[in-house]
C-alpha cells in the first residue's frame, strides 16, 4: 500500500470513528474520544519523515472538529431530544373534594399569588379587586349541589345546563355564547353569561356550607365551564369553574383567553384502577 492509500485509509477510519462518536450521548466521554483522536493524528504527522497527504488528514481532523461542535450543541438543554422531566403542576388542589391540578393559571393571578383567597372542600377562589371601579376579577372552582338561594333547587350536570337556559328565557341573564367542550376528557359546556339583574344563588349553592352561595351580579360578564364530574364526585355535585370581571385593567387583558388555556391544562385525579384478579 502506498502513502496516499495509507493516508486515505487513516482519514476514512477517523471519519468512521467520528460518526460512531456522534452517536454517543455522554458528552464528557465524547470529548475525551475526540481529543485522543486528534492527539493520534498529531503524533502520526510528527513521526513520519516522508511526505504525507495533509489534505486527507486535515479533512479527517475537520470532521472531528465539526462533530465536537455538533455534540456540544446537540447536548445543550432543549436541543438534545432527550426526555426532560415535566415541570410540576403550577397548582394542586388541597382540601377540595374532587382533587385536580392546573398547569396554566391566568397570568393576572400568578403575578400576585398562587395562594387562593378562599379554599374548602367545595370551592377554591381567587379575587383581584384592588379598586372595584377600575380593576376587579375573580376565578373560582366550585362544587354546587343546588341553585337559587331561597328555593335550593337540586341540580345535576344536565339540570344545571338546562337551568342556565331557563334563566335566559326568564330574562334574568344573557347567554352570549355556549359551546360544547371536553375538559380532561369529560363532557363540558362553556357559557359566556352576563346577568341583567342580581340573582341570589344564581350561580350555585354549596351543600356542606348551606349558607354559602354564589350570585349573579347585574352587568358583570363571566365565562362559566360546567363539567360532568359525576363519575368522580360521589355527592353528585356539579363542577363549575368560572371567571368574571366587573372591571378589567391592563393586567387582566385577555382574561377569557387565559381561562380557556387554563381549561386545557386542568386534570382531575382519577381513582386507581383495581388490579386484575389472578
Amino acid at each position: 500500500m502506498n502513502e496516499l492509500d495509507t493516508d486515505t485509509a487513516i482519514a476514512a477510519a477517523l471519519r468512521a470513528q467520528a460518526q460512531e462518536a456522534a452517536m454517543s450521548t455522554d458528552t464528557p466521554q465524547e470529548q475525551q474520544i475526540l481529543e485522543s483522536r486528534l492527539d493520534e493524528l498529531d503524533r502520526r504527522s510528527r513521526s513520519r519523515s516522508k511526505r504525507i497527504t495533509w489534505g486527507a488528514l486535515a479533512a479527517a481532523a475537520a470532521v472531528l472538529l465539526l462533530v465536537a461542535v455538533g455534540v456540544r450543541f446537540a447536548r445543550a438543554p432543549g436541543n438534545d431530544g432527550v426526555a426532560v422531566a415535566p415541570k410540576p403542576p403550577l397548582f394542586t388542589s388541597g382540601s377540595f373534594a374532587v382533587p385536580f391540578t392546573v398547569e396554566s393559571l391566568p397570568s393576572w393571578l400568578t403575578s400576585q399569588s398562587l395562594a387562593p383567597s378562599a379554599e374548602s372542600a367545595e370551592w377554591i377562589t381567587w379575587n383581584r379587586c384592588p379598586d372595584n371601579g377600575t380593576e376587579c376579577i375573580g376565578l373560582s372552582f366550585n362544587r354546587y349541589s343546588s341553585v337559587d338561594r331561597d328555593k335550593r333547587q337540586a341540580v345535576s350536570y344536565v339540570d344545571y345546563v338546562v337551568y342556565l337556559d331557563q334563566l335566559e328565557r326568564a330574562g334574568k341573564v344573557t347567554i352570549q355564547s355556549r359551546k360544547d367542550a371536553r375538559v380532561d376528557g369529560l363532557p363540558a359546556v362553556v357559557f359566556d353569561v352576563t346577568a341583567k339583574t342580581d340573582v341570589a344563588g344564581g350561580v350555585g349553592c354549596h351543600q356542606l356550607v348551606f349558607t354559602e352561595c354564589d350570585d349573579f351580579y347585574a352587568g358583570v360578564p363571566g365565562r362559566y365551564a360546567v363539567v360532568d364530574t359525576s363519575g368522580l364526585d360521589p355527592s353528585g355535585a356539579v363542577f363549575v369553574v368560572w371567571t368574571r370581571a366587573g372591571a378589567v385593567a391592563d393586567p387582566e387583558q385577555g382574561w377569557q383567553e387565559q381561562f380557556d388555556q387554563m381549561l386545557t391544562t386542568l386534570r382531575f385525579a382519577r381513582p386507581a384502577s383495581p388490579s386484575p384478579s389472578s
